[in-house]
């Protein structure tokens, strides 16, 4: 994915700003890697932040699901809401899930969003 030329500028200014702050380039007394570990795992942490935060917030943008029973097809009743946690590639994210009865099938589900999934 390439960003606009000034996108980019303010991206690498704020990831300036975040490691002066947080210290992460400095070298920890006892801390035997090289710059070069140091930086990459400096790189690292700040990359997989930026991932959870990104998935963060857009899964809990994404549209509200369709509350229908996905075995006959009618109309279900919202029952609540519940927080989960997904374990990404880059850690975890919380997400909302709608809970959604069905009275004529008698049963609970989860009704999934159009575009989420695994890209399966």
């Amino acid at each position: 994915m390439a960003f606009s030329s000034k996108s980019q500028s303010r991206l690498e200014a704020v990831v300036r700003e975040f490691l002066a702050e947080e210290g992460l380039l400095a070298r920890p007394e006892g801390d035997e890697r090289s710059l070069f570990e140091r930086l990459e795992d400096a790189a690292v942490a700040v990359g997989d932040a930026v991932t959870r935060e990104v998935l963060q917030q857009e899964l809990a943008a994404q549209p509200e699901a369709d509350c229908h029973c996905p075995t006959c097809g009618e109309a279900g009743l919202r029952k609540k809401e519940r927080q989960r946690s997904i374990q990404t590639r880059r850690g975890l994210v919380d997400v909302t899930e709608i809970e959604c009865y069905c009275r004529r099938c008698r049963r609970s589900f989860f009704p999934s969003v159009q575009g989420a999934g695994t890209g399966a």
